[in-house]
């Protein structure tokens, strides 16, 4: 209710959106609420749902985004997650949604832009696995954020989610292109 997602007892549009994406919900909800994805062309789309879903194992080092590439973007989706995350934490939740992680901005924006797999292993520890199924859960969330759209009215929005689902979903990753 706090935070809009109920009101008088029923789902209100945000809620609605959140309800449909079905994994990092409430990430892309008060990302859509804050205007950031509308904001955001095709790479940063896909550098910000990589961030969403990462999760960093010890020792992994990636090759950096360039200077003020997501400067922005990073400010206003931190701000966002961590409203959501004070407003658990204020209720007594034990498990708090999940912070952005940014380790992953350097490879998936490589990633993106084209680069092989060659060249994306010599920029990066992180394993080849755990690459794939990065930019798997990347895909996944941003078709279920592009397919819940219509809740929110930010169809605009659809086109930018297609070019970034596009961008990484090559080679490798591509599960459809492996069977």
């Amino acid at each position: 209710k706090g935070l809009g997602y109920i009101r008088e007892g029923a789902l209100t549009a945000k809620g609605k959106f959140a309800a449909a994406v079905q994994g990092f919900e409430v990430h892309a909800a008060e990302f859509v609420q804050d205007g950031l994805l509308q904001s955001c062309d095709p790479e940063r789309l896909a550098l910000l749902f990589c961030a969403v879903v990462f999760e960093e194992r010890r020792g992994d080092a990636s090759e950096r985004v360039e200077t003020g590439l997501l400067d922005d973007v990073r400010g206003r989706a931190e701000r966002a997650v961590a409203v959501f995350r004070r407003e658990e934490a204020d209720r007594g939740l034990d498990q708090l949604s999940k912070e952005l992680d940014w380790k992953m901005s350097g490879p998936a924006l490589l990633w993106a832009r084209g680069c092989t797999w060659e060249e994306l292993a010599e920029k990066t520890t992180v394993s080849d696995g755990d690459l794939v199924r990065t930019f798997r859960q990347a895909i996944q969330v941003m078709r279920n954020v592009r397919n819940a759209l219509h809740h929110v009215g930010a169809k605009d929005l659809e086109e930018r989610l297609n070019r970034a689902i596009a961008s990484i979903n090559r080679d490798v990753v591509d599960a459809k292109r492996q069977l």
